[in-house]
């Protein structure tokens, strides 16, 4: 197999050089006749579009993220709050039975559905054992613990696109005004 190899320099005046002959025009996107600073405004909007649209979609994910922590926490709340309302002075954990609003403990179990998470066993009255709620509390807790450290990871994420989305937009907004400059200097000469 054959490799071609090209030589390539870069001319802080002329641009980039192949073969030592300076390339004059570019095509990006479809344009064409662009010089060089006009390629890397137009590539630089091109990654700051790019990047803004990955943002959006993160920042979408770290909303339903923020909303599923809280539902989540709210549950391990609401078991918390179960196994606080049980009669302490019975001695079997199997016979102490949650008095708080059984209402509560259905909704807790809709949002553990919700997002596939194993589901309190609730006896006819709607009330929840100690045994069966505190290891309730451990699971879900644990679940919990674990989407707030992905919701961390995905607001650093955010927070890292977001510096980049802007850097490359200073950087085409800075080749714009260098285009714009350039252009004014260019008409200044010519009415001297």
């Amino acid at each position: 197999m054959s490799s071609l190899i090209i030589e390539t320099s870069f001319d802080p005046v002329a641009g980039p050089k192949v073969y030592g002959c300076p390339i004059k025009s570019y095509a990006v996107d479809g344009a064409t006749d662009c010089g060089l600073t006009e390629a890397i405004a137009f590539g630089a909007l091109r990654q700051s579009s790019a990047i803004e649209e990955l943002t959006v979609a993160v920042s979408k994910i770290v909303r339903l993220r923020q909303q599923k922590t809280r539902e989540i926490g709210d549950c391990v709340a609401t078991v918390a709050e179960a196994i606080g309302s049980m009669d302490t002075k019975v001695d079997n954990p199997d016979e102490r039975f949650s008095t708080i609003d059984a209402a509560k403990l259905k909704r807790a179990n809709e949002i553990l559905r919700k997002y596939g998470i194993n589901e309190m066993q609730l006896n006819e009255n709607g009330q929840v054992c100690y045994s069966v709620a505190y290891k309730q509390q451990t699971d879900v807790q644990l679940v919990l613990d674990t989407e707030n450290n992905d919701l961390q990871q995905n607001m650093n994420t955010l927070k890292n696109l977001m510096t980049k989305r802007d850097n490359s937009y200073a950087v085409a907004s800075k080749v714009v005004d260098k285009i714009n400059s350039t252009a004014k200097d260019a008409i200044r000469a010519v009415g001297r």
